[in-house]
């Protein structure tokens, strides 16, 4: 930029124009100036952007991670799940088994109280 202006301002220098020339480069040395200082405003945002995508990743890794685990988690809650509803089935099978043997033995107990002899028979 430096070799710009005085390149435009050695042509003013020499030129026989005189001011209109001259203050014409110098609006055109502010236009430059005004577009490079724009130009790092976008190169800025772009950075930060960059830097804000790359943080973005970084957050979906680690929800990508716990969600992993959350399926992990979901996967073992499922497997307990299965075996307790077979301990489930067990129990009530050995529920009715012993429900079964109750019933047994209160008609067991209660034949033999009928076929006992009574005081009354004595």
């Amino acid at each position: 930029m430096s070799s710009h202006r005085s390149m435009s301002r050695k042509l003013c220098v020499d030129d026989d124009s005189g001011n209109a020339e001259r203050m014409e480069l110098d609006t055109l040395d502010r236009e430059i100036i005004c577009l490079k200082s724009r130009i790092r405003s976008i190169e800025d945002k772009i950075e930060r952007m960059q830097n804000d995508i790359a943080n973005f990743r970084g957050q979906l890794r680690n929800l990508a991670a716990v969600n992993d685990c959350f399926r992990k988690e979901l996967e073992d809650l499922k497997r307990c799940n299965t075996a307790l509803k077979w301990k489930k089935c067990d129990l009530e099978k050995e529920m009715n088994q012993l429900c079964n043997t109750a019933e047994g033995l209160r008609q067991r107990i209660s034949q033999k109280k009928s076929s006992a002899p009574k005081l009354e028979d004595f």
